[in-house]
């Protein structure tokens, strides 16, 4: 008999730069990296994050100036990049 594979809520992953993470934690404050921690939750497979501003704020519970704040602050740290195609965001390779 084959047991299915249990479901975590780790079902989805993606990987990162490492080293960059020890500086994103130093650098950022509270808000951007609830931001950044959302932003990559809705990351694809190609590397795009297309979720609107309000939905981010309304998961978060916070005002929408402040995740439009933290999102211009993650792209000029360029910890994101925005796609000049569409106006998304594209984590930095």
């Amino acid at each position: 008999m084959i047991r299915p594979k249990k479901k975590t809520s780790f079902q989805r992953h993606f990987t990162m730069n490492q080293a960059a993470l020890l500086t994103i934690a130093n650098e950022l404050n509270h808000d951007q990296m609830r931001v950044l921690m959302a932003l990559l939750a809705d990351l694809d497979y190609d590397n795009y994050i297309q979720v609107a501003q309000m939905d981010i704020a309304d998961a978060l519970k916070m005002q929408k100036t402040n995740v439009s704040r933290a999102i211009k602050n993650l792209i000029d740290f360029s910890i994101i990049l925005k796609d000049p195609r569409s106006g998304g965001a594209k984590p930095t390779d």
